[in-house]
């Protein structure tokens, strides 16, 4: 409930025209797993369990471009798990600097 009513705060403090460019920038990106595949890096990539939207199956294909590819998936989230769970999130993003620092991904 209070993801939901921040959500719904962020979308009713938006103007017409931000609401536009945000649509028309979502309908314009680009597909970005050929990038994904030539990124010589680490990624990491977090998704809710819940998530409708980002699904599993179009985590498990970054997963499969990616040549460093770390997967965490926050339990009981959907398709916002900053907002919806930030402690957890916070602590897999250290994991995975921790790991960068360490060298082990």
């Amino acid at each position: 409930a209070e993801v939901k009513a921040r959500v719904s705060d962020l979308i009713s403090s938006a103007t017409y025209q931000g609401v536009a460019d945000l649509q028309r920038a979502m309908a314009g990106r680009p597909d970005t797993h050929a990038a994904i595949k030539d990124f010589r890096g680490p990624l990491l990539s977090i998704r809710g369990s819940e998530d409708t939207i980002a699904t599993a199956a179009d985590h498990e294909l970054i997963m499969k471009n990616a040549i460093e590819g770390i997967h965490f998936e926050v339990p009981n989230v959907g398709h916002l798990p900053p907002l919806e769970n930030p402690s957890a999130v916070s602590k897999l993003i250290v994991e995975f600097l921790q790991k960068l620092i360490a060298g082990s991904c």
